[in-house]
């Protein structure tokens, strides 16, 4: 049975980087990469708190334009749909079946 090892609360793209290289070395050279059930979850939990920073952030900065600024719906609807994006993603990892994906 493969070693499933838990990464880190927040990735970094340098971890991410070694996870992916270690990966590709385990399946070139026939070994059982195991479950990456355990990372997939660590790394969606990361992604939700991106995403809740990222939310956060967007009505911060609308909260300081003006109310008829066009800027402000188009932050809200760029960060909605990032966060739609990552969703579909993460649901997809997780194997619970893909969703549409958000016209780009």
């Amino acid at each position: 049975m493969a070693e499933v090892l838990t990464l880190p609360l927040d990735l970094s793209a340098e971890a991410s980087r070694r996870l992916h290289v270690q990966l590709e070395r385990e399946v070139a050279a026939g070994l059982d990469p195991g479950s990456r059930q355990a990372q997939i979850a660590c790394l969606s939990g990361s992604l939700a708190r991106a995403l809740h920073q990222l939310r956060e952030s967007v009505r911060r900065a609308v909260s300081e334009l003006p109310a008829d600024d066009p800027t402000a719906s188009n932050l809200r609807e760029a960060a909605t749909g990032m966060a739609l994006l990552a969703q579909a993603v993460m649901a997809g990892a997780a194997g619970l079946g893909a969703q549409p994906l958000p016209e780009a």
